[in-house]
């Protein structure tokens, strides 16, 4: 269950990790401490790992679905009111994820044409 915490899919996905979490880390590692934060690190992790599949995207059109609509709201939320929120990327993600279980629900795959199971005599 955690160990896709630490498996990364090539160079440049483990350098902005480990970046990420150089500066991140830090800023939470020096009011928390060193063993609260690992322990939230892994908390952290384990959670993420254990909802991901029912929380996230997993068909190919969800995902297509998902990105569409970040980039939409993300073109409304900075154009409205004249760039009123520069961090319109941030909010456009917060929203898709509220969606994304009924984006789930409308585009997973279907099974059609299986015949019922013939009931069993007596």
């Amino acid at each position: 269950l955690g160990t896709y915490m630490f498996a990364h899919a090539g160079f440049w996905h483990l350098l902005f990790n480990m970046w990420g979490l150089h500066i991140f880390g830090q800023l939470l590692e020096r009011p928390l401490g060193s063993r609260r934060f690992l322990i939230l690190y892994l908390l952290s992790g384990l959670i993420g790992g254990a909802l991901g599949d029912w929380l996230f995207k997993k068909t190919p059109r969800g995902r297509l679905i998902f990105g569409i609509g970040c980039g939409i709201l993300t073109f409304v939320l900075r154009t409205v009111k004249s760039g009123a929120y520069p961090e319109g990327v941030s909010f456009a993600i917060l929203i898709m994820n509220a969606f994304t279980p009924l984006i789930n629900r409308a585009t997973r795959n279907r099974v059609f044409g299986h015949a019922r199971p013939k009931p069993a005599r007596a």
